[in-house]
């Protein structure tokens, strides 16, 4: 049975649609299944009035030896001022026939067991009143590194719904739109404006539809813009409001080149900055592998920021052979060790999506994404 050593929720106090980081150490024993985490936040009356629920980096059906990793909490918006104790434990999805719900685990020194195979590791004051958080300062140095894209909207934006011969097209290049608003091409109720140098990316409803946009910077075939290794930023300015789902992120362009050996390809998916607008302080950086038939593995974090849909700032991740390294304002956030399926060329995707999850009934029509620039930079 696996024993929960210790759990750190710091910090212990944040402010509505902030949010804390509960670290975790495990006594890993295989569980038989895999488990989720359930993780809720009960208030003073004995209510859950929010949970952040995840699966741990190792599944738990084959759970052994320590396990230690932390997460990140972002809590509503809207929830109440007030003291929350922090209660976790073990969840199988299904039918209670069929082995689902909780299981049991130990408890280690300090923490609270709870009826109910569950237990109070800490607590979490909400209150409008809290220290806002503040990040390390901007540490990223391109010395030795060299300009190869840089695209600042100061020209006319070359882009077609799927190429050839524009720097970006307006659709993932292996067409799989995504959200719950169909990505726009270029001309008549575009999707896409550019002034003073800015780029505007608008969702809007169209009839009963909406309408939103994406560029890439690779055609179907895998021509344009693509590099292997080096650093990679967009500077924009996120649009605020239930709904959206702004992202940059990167892919793998073996994939494309080689459309026979698709079936066989694990692609790479690099997550620079994804948001939720029912998150606006939650800055969500993930390294995907997407595999032959339904495999999918993700390694992801979520980062507490001030300001993204108040002004422009920027989301940057380095990607070297060893490391693969996620920036805000230039500013680590995180790194990871870089998978091999992300040692190959890289290409540019942003869009302004909708859904992602979330509902869209009180999305602000329209919605608007603003981006300064996209570059990337290599080693000399």
């Amino acid at each position: 049975m696996p024993t929960l050593r210790s759990a750190r929720v710091a910090p212990t106090s944040c402010r509505p649609g902030y949010g804390t980081r509960i670290s975790y150490d495990w006594d890993a024993e295989p569980l038989g299944a895999n488990c989720s985490i359930f993780v809720h936040f009960v208030d003073a009356k004995g209510r859950m009035a929010f949970q952040a629920d995840h699966d741990p980096p190792i599944p738990t059906g084959r759970w052994t030896g320590r396990v230690e990793y932390g997460r990140t909490v972002t809590v509503p918006s809207d929830a109440a001022p007030g003291r929350y104790d922090v209660v976790v434990g073990f969840w199988k999805s299904g039918p209670a026939s069929s082995g689902g719900g909780r299981r049991p685990f130990k408890v280690g020194e300090g923490l609270v067991a709870l009826p109910g195979d569950a237990c109070k590791v800490g607590t979490l004051e909400v209150s409008a009143d809290a220290p806002l958080p503040t990040l390390p300062p901007p540490s990223l140095d391109l010395a030795g590194y060299k300009l190869t894209f840089d695209e600042d909207f100061r020209e006319p934006l070359s882009i077609s719904a799927w190429g050839p011969g524009t720097r970006w097209i307006a659709h993932t290049p292996y067409a799989g739109d995504f959200g719950d608003a169909g990505f726009g091409d270029p001309g008549k109720d575009s999707p896409f404006s550019v002034k003073d140098g800015v780029l505007q990316i608008e969702a809007k409803k169209v009839g009963d539809r909406w309408r939103s946009g994406l560029i890439c910077s690779v055609d179907p075939k895998g021509e344009g813009f693509s590099q292997k290794y080096g650093y990679f930023e967009m500077r924009a300015k996120l649009p605020r409001g239930l709904g959206t789902w702004p992202a940059f992120w990167l892919m793998g362009v073996p994939q494309l080149k080689e459309p026979k050996d698709k079936k066989t390809i694990t692609q790479i998916e690099i997550d620079v900055v994804e948001q939720y607008g029912v998150g606006p302080n939650s800055l969500h950086t993930t390294l995907h592998l997407w595999g032959p038939g339904d495999f999918h593995r993700a390694e992801g974090d979520t980062s507490i920021v001030q300001g993204m849909t108040d002004d422009f700032h920027t989301y940057g991740v380095l990607v070297e052979e060893d490391f693969t390294t996620f920036y805000f304002d230039r500013a680590e956030l995180r790194k990871d060790r870089t998978p091999k399926e992300a040692k190959v060329p890289l290409y540019l995707m942003v869009d302004l999506a909708l859904g992602g999850g979330w509902p869209i009934d009180k999305t602000p029509n329209p919605s608007r994404m603003l981006v300064d620039y996209v570059r990337a930079y290599a080693k000399k």
